[in-house]
């Protein structure tokens, strides 16, 4: 009887043993297949964005607007509040360090024209938002600086997909067209404005806009309709596509959306990027000076940009003295235009 009780125990012993080995056998071998899959190492390989210049801020890439239809939807001029709409609205946040010592003012950067993509198709819009965003960080802002649809890292159709590439811009041959898109585009800055509003570092009292060329149009376009902004800088908006003519239908939104602008708002551009007047000289006039709007044109030599875009390597810009424009938005320019900037921001209540 007591042989026949050891041969059990030692045979249900050796049967948990046996059992329990190929447990840990079968666990071993699921181990070796997560650590070892192709897949396993996805995200952990996958380099981290980090901001390419110095700034001292907490950086992260956000989607500012995200909202999903029909893939058969996602036309260029929808507004992505609405029904029908596909967005995928990306942007780079900036938030300073010290953040968790109070609230800060935001200054939302929009971008210019360009798609800003590399050769292999990868964004990089992010290397010129840094710089900028840098500017504003050091002044205790919080930076937002959106991709608009089509551009970056955003979903929808570029524009110049419709419009065709930008010597075909001078003259526009739709230019109706493009002043379309340019107001589809700001839905996107009321889509930022709600997202930084939202950040629990922001003084949403606090919300400025600026941008080039392009982002300047659409700066001007948001401080007339975008609810939450509380002034706007508008540098070189329509510069290239301003032209000698008085009329069409840019020039007139423009003037519209001057004269209709609802906080203040400073135009800055340097003096005759094309034809005689710029869009500063003539807008300036229409701003109203009620609510401490204004505009300033700065005189640059011309000897000074023939060296910038010699030193470029560019024998050629678009309308002759172009290369005004790009050298507005260098080191040179923005040491000569950053205080009147921040003296604006700061007299119109929007600073730290």
């Amino acid at each position: 009887m007591l042989s026949y009780m050891y041969q059990r125990h030692t045979a249900l012993v050796v049967s948990w043993a046996s059992s329990a080995f190929f447990v840990l056998l079968e666990l071993a071998m699921f181990c070796a297949c997560v650590l070892f899959s192709p897949y396993a190492y996805a995200d952990k390989d996958k380099p981290k964005w980090k901001p390419s210049c110095d700034i001292d801020a907490r950086a992260e890439l956000v989607s500012y607007f995200q909202k999903t239809f029909p893939a058969d939807s996602s036309d260029l001029r929808c507004n992505p509040d609405e029904p029908g709409c596909e967005a995928n609205l990306k942007g780079y946040l900036y938030v300073p360090k010290d953040a968790k010592k109070g609230k800060h003012p935001v200054m939302i950067w929009n971008h210019g024209s360009d798609q800003a993509r590399l050769p292999n198709g990868e964004p990089n819009f992010e290397r010129d938002s840094c710089e900028k965003a840098r500017l504003f960080v050091e002044k205790g802002f919080v930076v937002l600086a959106p991709e608009r649809r089509g551009h970056g890292n955003s979903t929808g159709v570029y524009h110049r997909e419709i419009l065709g590439p930008l010597d075909d811009l001078h003259p526009l041959a739709d230019e109706g067209m493009l002043v379309t898109l340019l107001l589809a585009q700001m839905e996107d800055i009321r889509s930022a404005v709600r997202f930084v509003q939202r950040q629990p570092e922001v003084d949403s009292s606090k919300i400025a806009v600026m941008g080039h060329s392009f982002g300047g149009i659409i700066s001007l376009f948001a401080a007339s309709e975008v609810p939450g902004i509380h002034a706007a800088v508008d540098s070189a908006g329509g510069g290239l596509s301003w032209g000698s003519d008085e009329k069409g239908p840019l020039r007139d939104a423009l003037k519209d959306k001057a004269r209709k602008v609802r906080v203040p708002t400073f135009l800055i551009q340097c003096n005759k990027e094309c034809g005689e007047r710029n869009p500063t000289d003539t807008l300036k006039e229409l701003l109203p000076k009620k609510n401490g709007s204004w505009g300033k044109v700065y005189d640059v030599p011309l000897e000074v940009i023939e060296r910038y875009k010699k030193d470029l390597k560019v024998d050629d810009m678009p309308c002759g003295r172009d290369g005004a424009h790009t050298w507005f938005m260098g080191d040179r320019a923005i040491k000569m235009w950053k205080q009147d900037v921040f003296a604006f921001l700061e007299k119109h209540g929007v600073a730290k």
